[in-house]
């Protein structure tokens, strides 16, 4: 919120954290976004938080500014459905914000792809396929 302040951004909304994933309103929230931001972490903990909320995001429809984590690098594709900055640089994040901001195309670009991406290949179905792939080549 003080990046979004420092560089004049008005219309920003930090979406708390909620008792589930899917709570109605916070998922409303991202429905109406034209930015989504992916922070992410040098961490393993938390890798399995930054994949749930990288595919909820992608499912919005809606940009994606993701910093470069095994997880965001595992599914997203820097100008193909997201914009991947480097992890822990925050000038660079806002100059990504900006970016998206001024230009629709490029948000309506990544968002679309990244949904589309999404449920060609993050559907229940695919998932439990590789699942079981996996486990038969245990």
């Amino acid at each position: 919120m003080e990046l979004a302040r420092s560089y004049g951004i008005k219309n920003v909304v930090k979406i708390e954290r909620t008792p589930t994933y899917n709570d109605p309103l916070r998922l409303s929230f991202f429905r109406a976004a034209d930015i989504m931001v992916m922070t992410g972490s040098r961490y393993p903990a938390v890798y399995l938080a930054e994949r749930t909320t990288m595919f909820q995001y992608m499912a919005s429809g809606n940009a994606i500014v993701a910093e470069s984590t095994l997880g965001a690098r595992g599914v997203l594709e820097h100008g193909k459905d997201a914009y991947i900055i480097e992890l822990d640089q925050p000038i660079k994040l806002a100059e990504a914000i900006l970016e998206l901001a001024k230009d629709e195309g490029l948000r309506k670009y990544l968002g679309k792809n990244a949904r589309v991406k999404l449920e060609r290949s993050y559907t229940w179905e695919k998932l439990a396929e590789r699942a079981r792939k996996l486990l038969e080549s245990v």
